[in-house]
Formats: C-alpha cells, structure tokens, sequence
C-alpha cells in the first residue's frame, strides 16, 4: 500500500495477457515497431483496410470483435 510501490495502470500487462489466452490482439499504433510486436506476441497492423479485409474473411461476417481506440484506457461491455 505504500506510494511509491503502486504504478498506476500496472494492471493494463495483466489484463491484456488474460485475453491473449483466447483472442488474437491486432495492433494498429504509430511508434511500437511491428518486430517489437511481434515479440510480445499481438499481431502488428500496418494498413487499417487491409487488417479490416482479413478478419472479415478469416473469421466471416458474424465474428464478433472489437475495436478499441484507447486500448486499455477504456471499458468495454459487449450488448
């Protein structure tokens, strides 16, 4: 409980890693290279179109999915 040991948004790896274990993260984002990605295992997106074309054939046009600008930052409640 001390200050100086908490950091804020330490759960963010967490929380991401937990949905690697049953969901592909694609990654679109200026300033992580696709290599760095790559290692840390998501799936580096370079052309949004592109990235959009695949899921839809890969997973069909009902595959549920999301979209999250703010990555971590935001909540997300599937309706």
């Amino acid at each position: 409980m001390k200050k100086e040991f908490f950091i804020p948004d330490q759960w963010c790896a967490q929380e991401t890693y937990q949905v690697m274990l049953k969901n592909e993260i694609w990654v679109y984002n200026r300033g992580i290279d696709a290599e760095t990605l790559k290692r840390f295992h998501f799936n580096p997106v370079e052309d949004l179109s592109d990235a959009i074309e695949q899921l839809l054939w890969r997973f069909g046009q009902q595959a549920r999915w999301a979209i999250v600008p703010d990555g971590p930052m935001l909540i997300l409640q599937v309706g």
